[in-house]
């Protein structure tokens, strides 16, 4: 299963019960206005996502080690999030993700238009 719900005005906190699509493989949330933190993924929740891409909007907190634990089972490949820090001023810390961007690196690189992947 895929979902990809970039660039679709959603706003608000993600879901708390989105890990129980369970054959969910890609979930594509950038370039939304996303607010509040990432929620954990429950135990055994997610074992075959490959992408989880968050990047593009005003999330914050800390990456849950939970979805960095898919990490770590190798079978997620891509974690994208707000978490570079070369401006001092990330939005997720994450020390698991694969691409680390933030909201002005997104708009010079990719116009208004937001990441399409």
């Amino acid at each position: 299963r895929l979902a990809y719900l970039h660039n679709a005005a959603f706003e608000g906190n993600i879901p708390s019960n989105y890990d129980r699509p369970n054959g969910l493989r890609d979930l594509y949330l950038q370039s939304n206005r996303l607010t509040g933190t990432i929620p954990d993924v429950s135990e055994g929740q997610l074992q075959n996502m490959t992408e989880f891409l968050v990047q593009d909007n005003d999330l914050e907190g800390e990456m849950p080690a939970s979805v960095c634990a898919l990490r770590a089972g190798a079978q997620l490949e891509d974690l994208w999030s707000d978490c570079d820090d070369s401006a001092g001023d990330a939005e997720v810390d994450c020390s698991c993700c694969t691409q680390c961007t933030f909201d002005e690196e997104i708009e010079v690189a990719f116009g208004n238009e937001g990441l399409r992947v």
